[in-house]
């Protein structure tokens, strides 16, 4: 991150998590999910620590993918998207639709 920001002062970057780690409570999934938001809030931390204030994280809800593949299929990738959003305009400033 520190690197980033002293190239690209003015960039926005916004840290997303895996859709693809579940939450059910005890599960392997739901420790990566842990581990993974642990290491995202701390890079996002660092604006603290004298970097710009235009990064954040999105908690991306869990999407299941189908029952041959794991990966998010369309629709589920627009509900990513429609997660994603609101810390983009945040960040940018964008109002537009």
């Amino acid at each position: 991150m520190r690197r980033v920001a002293s190239v690209y002062p003015r960039a926005v970057v916004v840290l997303v998590g895996s859709p693809m780690h579940g939450t059910a409570v005890g599960s392997d999934d739901a420790l990566k999910r842990k581990v993974l938001y642990g290491y995202l809030d701390e890079l996002a931390g660092f604006p603290k620590n004298g970097l710009p204030e235009n990064v954040g994280v999105v908690r991306v809800s869990h999407q299941p993918g189908t029952a041959l593949n794991a990966h998010p299929v369309v629709f589920q990738m627009e509900q990513i998207a429609s997660e994603i959003e609101p810390m983009v305009r945040k960040l940018t400033g964008w109002t537009s639709d």
